[in-house]
């Protein structure tokens, strides 16, 4: 039975790709920087749709909140700090992001600017 196109191109991407490697059943990427491309693609995708805001993504993807108590911070507002495995896909997020570049946002004393 014919496959359809888009399997079919998957198949031939996970077998034949020489950006993917086989490690168990799994695949991955042959280097971070593909992996970091394709995911900061992904995040623009959806920032770009209107599916996800930056805000959110900050809050729910690329960030974690810090311990006030523990790094002596006034304890009357949210700290974050972005994570450390997310700063290059942050990067490479700017340039596919459409209505964003060029702004700022704010967001509990972080500011990133797109």
């Amino acid at each position: 039975m014919p496959k359809d196109l888009e399997s079919r191109a998957r198949e031939e991407c996970y077998n034949y790709s020489s950006l993917l490697y086989s490690k168990g059943k799994d695949k991955e990427f042959i280097h971070d920087s593909y992996f970091e491309f394709f995911l900061a693609r992904y995040f623009a995708d959806n920032i770009n749709s209107g599916i996800l805001s930056i805000k959110d993504a900050y809050v729910n993807f690329w960030s974690y909140e810090e311990d006030a108590k523990l790094w002596g911070l006034p304890k009357d507002k949210e700290w974050r700090a972005i994570l450390p495995s997310y700063v290059s896909i942050i990067l490479n997020l700017a340039y596919h992001l459409e209505e964003c570049r060029g702004q700022r946002i704010e967001y509990g004393g972080v500011n990133i600017f797109f």
